[in-house]
């Protein structure tokens, strides 16, 4: 006869959890990561890394604003179908899609500063040009300049995001990278509206300056910071804001 031995029913709790188990983890991430020891890990959110890519963020997303409110106006005023609109919106991200992850590779050595700067151009100078196209065939090489630097931007945002979070709150630091980019975003909705109604080329003027402005605030954040990182050097113990 064959005996049959189950567990007791009793058994009704699981193995505690380390309580610092997420922290550990983290910084066992900054440890196996690109090189970065475990000191590497800010100690909190008010750091120059995450501070960077939070007004980067704002600046990339009021040009997304912008759009959102006076792209098809502006296409529908210089001929453009309804066709070509969707077409224009579709291409704008078949670079992110293409690009993004060669630039995520390339992100991940050494590459953010220069892509965090060039991507940045590469979106407020078409931006600028916009108004000045003179055949609407003419946005779209400019508008695949826009997505492509846009492509290696934001993989250099998240860069600095994960760098940026100390042990234990990457989530919040995400958040409060999003919600920069959503604040742009509504920002600019609300604002290119009204510029508009005076001249349907000022949205994109003030859309580019909004991105160059960013820009220079974010290296003026975290600028050193991220080209020391860039050379190897090992400890962010000097980055927080003061």
């Amino acid at each position: 006869m064959r005996s049959h031995v189950f567990p007791s029913i009793d058994i009704t709790e699981f193995p505690a959890e380390a309580p610092d188990l997420y922290g550990r983890a983290a910084s066992d991430a900054f440890r196996t990561g690109s090189g970065d020891s475990a000191s590497s890990a800010p100690a909190g959110l008010a750091n120059r890394l995450l501070g960077a890519a939070v007004v980067l963020n704002l600046g990339a997303y009021v040009a997304g604003g912008t759009y959102e409110v006076v792209w098809s106006i502006f296409l529908q005023g210089r001929g453009a179908g309804i066709e070509f609109i969707g077409f224009t919106f579709a291409l704008f991200g078949l670079p992110v899609l293409v690009l993004s992850p060669y630039a995520g590779r390339l992100v991940d050595r050494g590459r953010r500063y220069t892509f965090i700067v060039v991507g940045s151009l590469a979106m407020a100078i078409p931006t600028v040009l916009y108004p000045f196209v003179p055949d609407v065939l003419w946005v779209v090489p400019l508008l695949v300049l826009e997505a492509s630097g846009f492509a290696f931007l934001n993989p250099a945002l998240y860069s600095l995001v994960a760098a940026g979070s100390p042990a234990g709150r990457t989530s919040t630091a995400q958040g409060i990278f999003g919600a920069a980019g959503t604040l742009g975003t509504i920002g600019a909705s609300i604002f290119a509206g009204y510029v508009a109604a005076v001249d349907i080329r000022l949205p994109f003027f003030t859309a580019a300056g909004a991105v160059v402005i960013c820009l220079i605030g974010g290296l003026v954040a975290g600028g050193q910071v991220i080209r020391r990182q860039a050379a190897g050097a090992p400890s962010l113990d000097s980055v927080a804001v003061p």
